[in-house]
Formats: structure tokens, C-alpha cells, sequence
């Protein structure tokens, strides 16, 4: 399936919203945080996760009618690989060099329990195999209709007040829906965006913008229904944004982002930790401080592309590709960057 700038836009900008929620997140954690980055990283939360499965429900339909062999070997090896693999890395790094606030990291029996029971920031790869597999099964069994307005039903209840205490789980039952919305309702998003609409993303962020300083104001974060209402504006404008950077010089970079959100997603995390442990240890000026995150997220997504291209040259190159042997049919790997990857990204 042909690629529509606009999406990859749209992931670029969401991978650098996930980078420096992360950057505060692991910052914070290491006694370097500031009040207002939490306070942002809040606006944004019915932004970053909506957006990225959105986008990957776009691309969603011509594999979804894929033979199950076919699926495997174009999406779902990749998705399993990345996530079990970078999983064991994570365990690995976090118990060499432990941080205090996140013990979860370096439990034995949760490494264990990972292909059915994430407890990590790689949930999102999990939930894609959850998505394309579920996808596939209800095709020609469950009217479009149905899987949206269930997927709807199940956005608003675990945004409000159910939860299994699975980062996993949850983050399916409220995001489902907008993976569902870029499958079945990807014709009408791309008339929507056959062109630039700057007046219409400019009202939609206002009304984003709006509709969060209302749900601040009110306290209406835990009602049903608002926060799943709340990501739909927030997806609509952001697409629409996404379309209008599209017709800009912040194209290119922007679209070699989201052409390459894996390699940037799985190794992240590790980066910043690695980051935030220098840094508690020789200290920060206080005026530094506030711009510590986005700082941060700049350097380890420099850092992460640059570590995959060097791999790409050597015997490191499976961090970021399937082995073959895996892949049944394929005759070479499937490589992270590029247009076969489904990229996309704990909150």
C-alpha cells in the first residue's frame, strides 16, 4: 500500500511527544524533574498512544486480509521479535545499573511473565500483535459498526473507572478504538486530509485546548466518556495538523521520524536512563532544568537512529530485524526502518 506523507508526519511528531514524556518521566525519577513538565506531558496524554494506533490502523487493511503466513512474516514476527528481545535488554541494563524507582524493571518474574502479562514502556508492541491478530479475526465476522462501537464502549470504561492493573490491557481497552478508526474509517480520514486544512486544524486544537482546561477546571478526567471524547479531538486535530506540516520544509525531518519509530522506541528508554543516571550523579543547574526534557528526547533519538545504522552493519543488525528463520517465507529480515515496519508507541 502506497504511503501518505501526512501519517509518517503525524508518527514523527508523536515518537517525539513519547520521547519526552519518557525524558521527564526517568528524569523526575532521578530527582531532576520539574512540576510544569508534568503538567504538559498531562495535555498530551489523549494525544500520543490515540495518534500512533490510529496511524497504524491506516495501514492496517491490506495486511489484516493477509494469509495467517503472510501476516506473520510482513508484521506480526517483527512486532513478537522486537518486544521479546528488547524485553530480556531492558531486564539486563536495569539490573546492572538498577534505578531506584523502578524495581519493576529488573524483576525476575515479570521477565518471565512478559508475553502475556507486559509491565514495561514495550507494551505498545504487545497491544500491535493483540490489534492485527483481533483485527484479522473479526473481518468477515464482525460488521465494522459493531467492533467500533464495542471498541468505544471499552475506551470509555477504562478511561473512567476499569482497570486490570495491566499497563498492557488498559492501554488496549482504551486505544482500540482508534486503531479500529484508522482500519474502517481510513477513507473518510484521507478525504479529509486530501488537502491542507489550516483553518480547520486550528479550530480543532483550539478545541483541544479548550476542552482540556475545562476538563482541568471541573475535575471531569475520571467522568465516562470525556477523556475517550477528549482523544478523538485530539486525533482529529492532530491529523489535520500532521497535513499542513505536510506542505512544509518540516516534511523531511518529521517523515524520516516517523519512517523510523521503532528503532527509536524500543532503545529510548535504556538512552535516557543512561542519561538521567550521568546526570543525578554530576548535577544540574537549577535554570537548566526545565529544559532538560526536550533536550534529552533530542539526544537519545539522535542517538538511537545513529545506533541502529551502525548495527545495520554488523552481526548487531537482529536488534532491529528478524532472523530469517523466523520469518518462514521471507527470504531476507524484516528490517525495523522503512516503510514495511508497523511502527508506531507506556504511557
Amino acid at each position: 500500500m502506497q504511503r501518505v506523507e501526512w501519517v509518517d508526519v503525524a508518527k514523527g511528531l508523536a515518537i517525539v511527544l513519547v520521547a519526552i514524556y519518557h525524558a521527564n518521566l526517568l528524569l523526575s525519577q532521578s530527582g531532576l524533574g520539574v512540576p510544569v513538565w508534568d503538567d504538559i506531558n498531562a495535555v498530551f496524554v489523549t494525544v500520543r498512544m490515540p495518534l500512533f494506533f490510529l496511524a497504524a490502523g491506516i495501514f492496517a487493511a491490506s495486511v489484516v486480509q493477509r494469509p495467517w503466513r503472510m501476516l506473520w512474516a510482513s508484521r506480526l514476527a517483527l512486532l513478537v521479535w522486537a518486544f521479546l528481545l528488547w524485553t530480556v535488554i531492558r531486564f539486563v541494563y536495569f539490573s546492572v545499573v538498577p534505578m531506584e524507582l523502578r524495581p519493576f524493571e529488573t524483576s525476575v518474574t515479570r521477565l518471565l511473565a512478559a508475553p502475556v502479562w507486559p509491565t514495561s514502556g514495550l507494551w505498545f508492541l504487545h497491544a500491535l500483535v493483540v490489534f492485527f491478530v483481533a483485527s484479522k479475526l473479526m473481518w468477515t465476522h464482525v460488521p465494522p459498526a459493531w467492533q467500533l462501537g464495542l471498541a468505544a464502549v471499552c475506551s470509555v470504561a477504562f478511561f473512567s473507572y476499569l482497570s486490570v492493573r495491566n499497563l498492557s490491557y488498559d492501554g488496549m481497552a482504551r486505544y482500540f478504538l482508534f486503531f479500529l478508526a484508522g482500519l474502517h474509517l481510513r477513507g473518510r480520514i484521507l478525504s479529509m486530509t486530501a488537502k491542507p486544512r489550516p483553518a480547520a486544524a486550528a479550530l480543532a486544537l483550539f478545541a483541544f485546548g479548550g476542552a482540556v482546561v475545562a476538563v482541568k477546571v471541573f475535575d471531569l478526567a475520571a467522568a465516562p466518556g470525556v477523556l475517550t471524547l477528549l482523544g478523538i479531538v485530539a486525533v482529529t486535530g492532530s491529523v489535520l495538523l500532521a497535513r499542513v506540516l505536510a506542505a512544509t520544509p518540516l516534511v523531511r525531518p518529521l517523515t524520516f521520524l516517523g519512517r523510523n519509530t521503532l528503532p527509536i522506541y524500543v532503545a529510548h528508554v535504556i538512552l535516557i536512563a543512561m542519561v538521567a543516571t550521568v546526570l543525578a550523579k554530576v548535577g544540574v543547574p537549577g535554570e537548566w532544568l526545565i529544559a532538560l526534557p526536550p533536550l534529552v528526547a533530542a539526544a537519545v533519538i539522535a542517538v538511537a537512529l545513529l545506533a541502529e545504522r551502525l548495527a545495520s552493519r554488523s552481526v548487531l543488525r537482529f536488534l532491529y530485524a528478524v532472523p530469517p528463520p523466523l520469518l518462514f517465507e521471507a527470504a531476507r529480515p524484516v528490517r525495523l526502518p522503512g516503510a514495511q515496519q508497523p511502527s508506531l508507541s507506556k504511557d
